[in-house]
């Protein structure tokens, strides 16, 4: 699910030195048991995924679930904040 952010767009005659940055966490879900919500925030909007884990099934790594999170963002916002991310989670640079 994504959450539209209010763009500010940058003012004539300066530009951004780098592309803002996305942020990353990882939170298990309050009100459920064996859920992990994974969340990428940036300027653009938010991507959240919610990753349930049986007691006999498999358990997903934290760079797996960030890796999946970070490309399901940037195909729902079309945004370059992820960079930092995609390196850091050994996300191939996108086409």
């Amino acid at each position: 699910m994504t959450r539209p952010r209010t763009r500010h767009p940058t003012p004539p005659g300066r530009a951004h030195p780098r592309p803002p940055a996305a942020t990353l966490r990882i939170d298990a879900a309050p009100d459920l048991l064996n859920v992990r919500t994974v969340t990428v925030d940036c300027e653009h909007g938010v991507t959240t995924l919610a990753i349930g884990e049986g007691e006999h099934g498999p358990r997903f790594s934290d760079q797996l679930a960030a890796s999946v999170a970070v490309m399901r963002h940037h195909e729902e916002e079309g945004c370059a904040c992820t960079a930092e991310l995609r390196r850091r989670y050994g996300v191939a640079p996108f086409c």
